[in-house]
């Protein structure tokens, strides 16, 4: 969606970014005089870490998640003169704050911010739910007997999974 709109990205190689601990954000986006360095997730509002307070607080586990991925990737993102932005989904759809941030911002360095908008956030929803029937059509498909709950019987992005419901 980003090239799609002018705005230049590129991957990141771990050994020219951070050789102290390899900590790798996703990819960087390029617009204006900016590079941001950037770390997507996607996180549950009912995984046990976050469900108490999740229930209180609108996109609480995004914004716990943007804290966490901030804390690890700012200091090599700031010493290789990158600005470091998580960009944080909550599986029901919810954007965290850093990302809904920077969308605006690098918005405005594309030929047509509205549509620019409108469509990164059409891109990104059809994205995250197609991720979830994934995610689900994977954890129906293991066997969830107490002898098979195995790593080789189950897929183990799947026990995560299934740890969120």
């Amino acid at each position: 969606v980003l090239r799609r709109h002018g705005i230049l990205t590129a991957p990141i190689v771990a050994r020219d970014y951070d050789s102290e601990s390899f900590k790798v954000p996703d990819f960087l986006a390029i617009y204006g005089d900016t590079v941001l360095s950037v770390d997507v997730s996607i996180t549950h509002p009912c995984s046990k870490s976050t469900v108490e307070r999740a229930s209180k607080e609108a996109c609480f586990a995004a914004r716990a998640r943007e804290t966490s991925k901030v804390a690890k990737h700012r200091r090599a993102a700031n010493r290789n003169g990158h600005v470091f932005q998580p960009w944080v989904l909550e599986v029901y759809g919810s954007w965290g704050p850093a990302l809904e941030t920077s969308i605006r911002k690098i918005a405005a360095f594309t030929p047509n911010p509205k549509h620019f908008v409108r469509d990164f956030a059409a891109t990104v929803a059809v994205a995250l739910q197609r991720g979830n029937r994934q995610m689900i059509t994977n954890a129906l498909s293991c066997d969830h007997t107490a002898e098979a709950n195995e790593p080789e019987h189950c897929p183990q992005s799947v026990f995560v999974a299934a740890d969120w419901f």
